[in-house]
């Protein structure tokens, strides 16, 4: 009669285990590091994307309307039938639009390094992003139908 083998764990079989149960810790450990810094960055990103959505909306109402584009010191002035609107950029970023007998609107550091363009009847908006320029061209339906001139 022979008697049955008692296996037990090996000793390299106990190694890949806990090499395996360690990885998985670390890659856990990684993600959610990662989870939590976009988790604490969303609120801030979420805010400057919805600066520039309302900076480009009111760029827009301005431009559809204007009747001719004038280049300024830091940035254009949209002549528009009510009034011309001044758009400027100063070294933080801060976007300002000012016209007159209405409070001056400001967007804070919302876009360092925009310039503004008059390319016909077309306003391109330029600024630089990382490792390329992101553009945006509003155009005057007053301009396009041939008036302004």
């Amino acid at each position: 009669m022979t008697r049955p083998r008692h296996r037990g764990i090996m000793l390299w079989e106990m190694m890949i285990a806990v090499f395996l149960t360690s990885a998985c810790i670390v890659l856990a450990a990684h993600l959610t590091r990662e989870t939590l810094h976009q988790i604490r960055d969303l609120p801030a990103a979420d805010a400057a994307i919805m600066g520039q959505q309302h900076l480009l909306a009111a760029l827009r109402r301005d431009a559809w309307s204007a009747t001719r584009f004038e280049p300024i010191a830091g940035g254009v002035r949209v002549v528009r039938a009510d009034g011309p609107a001044d758009w400027t950029v100063d070294d933080t970023g801060t976007v300002s639009r000012t016209e007159p007998h209405a409070p001056t609107h400001n967007w804070a550091e919302l876009a360092p390094g925009l310039t503004f363009t008059p390319d016909g009847a077309v306003l391109v908006a330029r600024w630089p992003g990382k490792g390329q320029v992101s553009e945006i061209r509003v155009a005057s339906q007053i301009l396009l139908a041939g008036g302004g001139r």
